[in-house]
């Protein structure tokens, strides 16, 4: 009968079967449930900003080998010039070899082609987006969903460099476009 009552219980105790947490399951090997989780289509590329949907597409490219590698090399060298481009490759490949080489669990990746976006491209893709537009804290607890702890504030700042030379590069590719000589347009007004 003190001056501190409590109605309830806080804490669960570690004997309580509903709350308490089964170490070998935590680290066990994936499922194959577990793995194709990480596929699930959660959105379509053409409602992505461009440099997002390149993101995705490089990342896809890059893991279909050394072909796609190259294709992802010259994209950041057309856009960016050769030695800004070369070293927009490196980060990317950096970033890109971390995550896979540290990952939780083998993430999921669509074909390149694929229309959708899976779970694990668009938090890779979220990732940048949070890290190179300067939300370093929600960076690094994103890096955590696919990387463990230890390397998630490395991830988040490669990512914050690879952002920014996406980002670079559609904009640059983006005033290409817009620059380029229109011989057939008829105007109306």
């Amino acid at each position: 009968n003190g001056k501190y009552r409590v109605e309830r219980q806080c804490l669960y105790t570690a004997y309580d079967a509903l709350w308490q947490v089964d170490l070998d399951e935590v680290m066990a090997e994936p499922t194959p449930q577990d793995i194709h989780v990480g596929g699930a289509a959660v959105g379509v590329l053409t409602r992505l900003a461009p440099w997002q949907a390149d993101c995705i597409l490089n990342l896809r490219l890059w893991c279909d080998g050394p072909q796609g590698r190259r294709q992802v090399r010259a994209s950041f060298q057309q856009a960016l010039g050769a030695k800004a481009g070369e070293a927009a490759f490196d980060q990317f490949g950096e970033l890109t070899s971390l995550v896979i080489q540290h990952a939780h669990r083998p993430l999921v990746r669509r074909r390149a082609h694929c229309p959708s976006v899976g779970v694990d491209e668009r938090v890779f893709c979220h990732l940048i987006d949070l890290a190179s537009a300067g939300h370093r804290t929600d960076a690094r607890l994103t890096a955590g969903l696919l990387v463990g702890a230890i390397y998630a504030k490395h991830v988040a700042a490669l990512a914050r460099e690879v952002g920014q030379a996406h980002r670079d590069a559609a904009l640059a590719t983006q005033t290409q476009i817009q620059t380029a000589p229109t011989d057939n347009v008829v105007r109306l007004h």
